[in-house]
């Protein structure tokens, strides 16, 4: 009988460990698959991969066996979101013949911001600036035209 209860036990350890290791294993090789909706994710061929976090591009996709590559933008350039693309976009310059002057600097995660310089405002399509009219004698500014930014 003492032996039979000492078997039982053995018995009971190793299904207790078996079930714990196959947890953790199962548990493990999911984390990229445990957003099944792939919010904040982007889908590789029915898996939800992590995506770069705003000022990295994607340098290499997730597999079943990796998580997904991420690198830093480099100078003058910048990604404002987290993402899945491939690389950064360009940071603009502000054309100072065209006549815009640089409101914000943009770094990595933030693109560069442009305006017209004081005294002129966007043409049509904001491809440069144009000297504001000065208005005659006795005559002011009935409306105030929109601040456009350039990005």
């Amino acid at each position: 009988m003492q032996l039979c209860r000492s078997i039982l036990l053995v018995f009971h350890k190793w299904t207790a460990i078996w079930i714990l290791s196959v947890l953790a294993l199962t548990t493990h090789s999911n984390s990229q698959l445990l957003n099944s909706s792939c919010d904040q994710h982007y889908d590789k061929m029915k898996s939800c991969c992590n995506e770069c976090q705003p000022g990295f591009y994607l340098s290499s996709p997730c597999t079943e066996s990796k998580p997904v590559d991420c690198k830093p933008c480099g100078e003058g350039e910048y990604l404002e979101h987290s993402n899945s693309q491939a690389e950064c976009f360009k940071q603009i310059e502000c054309d100072e013949i065209k006549g815009f002057e640089v409101l914000q600097k943009g770094d990595t995660v933030k693109a560069t911001q442009c305006v017209c310089t004081a005294g002129s405002h966007c043409s049509q399509d904001c491809e440069y600036c144009l000297k504001d009219n000065p208005c005659h004698p006795g005559y002011g500014v009935t409306e105030k035209g929109e601040v456009m930014l350039l990005e």
